[in-house]
């Protein structure tokens, strides 16, 4: 049986809130994580033309440009093997790109408050992660229901709220938007990990990898500023 995009776009959302409030994870994926000093990185892009090194450099959707942050891997979608999507794998992707346009709303919006650099860092990481994910979808000819659509709009109504319900809290204080960002990276690790389970297409196993590994670098920074 399939389920709706809506469906699992409320049961992602349940789970996240349950992150925030318990700091349970509702699936499979590791629970702390620990990151490295970050070091200057090199230029690049998603798509045609990435440069060496494994991280980026330039303009990214709604609004952020400048330097990704170390995590950030660069990948040209363009080159690597393409395979075989099942529906419900090709609508996994649909959610992927909501969840990372929902982290990086809520980083940017966070930078304009707070002026800790983590915080527009990450946003800037978090472009290129949103970038790689359409790149997927344009590779594959799937409709992207996030790219005319402005900085905390969504298609999908329970990740409206959900991005509603988290920019709220993390207004309240810079804690509780650290507690936020963390909960938010929590969640995308396990639904990496979930969407990753049977995909044997090079370039989205790739993408997913790509994207665990900055949200546990992500997760890292998090956890270091909550222990301040």
């Amino acid at each position: 049986m399939q389920l709706s995009r809506t469906t699992l776009a409320v049961i992602g959302a349940a789970a996240l809130a349950l992150v925030i409030t318990t700091g349970v994870v509702l699936a499979a994926g590791p629970r702390t994580a620990t990151g490295t000093t970050p070091v200057a990185p090199v230029t690049g892009t998603y798509g045609a033309g990435a440069g060496a090194g494994g991280y980026g450099q330039g303009a990214g959707p709604n609004g952020v440009s400048g330097t990704a942050a170390r995590g950030t891997a660069l990948i040209d979608v363009s080159t690597l093997a393409s395979g075989t999507l099942t529906d419900a794998q090709r609508a996994i992707l649909v959610q992927m790109v909501e969840e990372e346009k929902l982290a990086l709303d809520l980083y940017t919006a966070f930078s304009t408050q707070y002026a800790t650099p983590v915080w527009s860092n990450i946003a800037r990481s978090e472009s290129t992660h949103l970038a790689a994910v359409r790149a997927l979808l344009a590779k594959y000819g799937i409709a992207d229901p996030t790219i005319t659509l402005a900085a905390g709009d969504y298609a999908t109504p329970a990740v409206d709220a959900m991005y509603a319900t988290l920019l709220a809290q993390g207004q309240a204080s810079e804690s509780a938007a650290w507690a936020v960002g963390r909960a938010v990276e929590l969640d995308d690790i396990a639904k990496l990990d979930a969407a990753a389970a049977g995909v044997t297409a090079t370039d989205v196993t790739t993408v997913y990898a790509s994207l665990r590994a900055a949200s546990v670098s992500h997760l890292a920074a998090f956890d270091r500023q909550l222990a301040r």
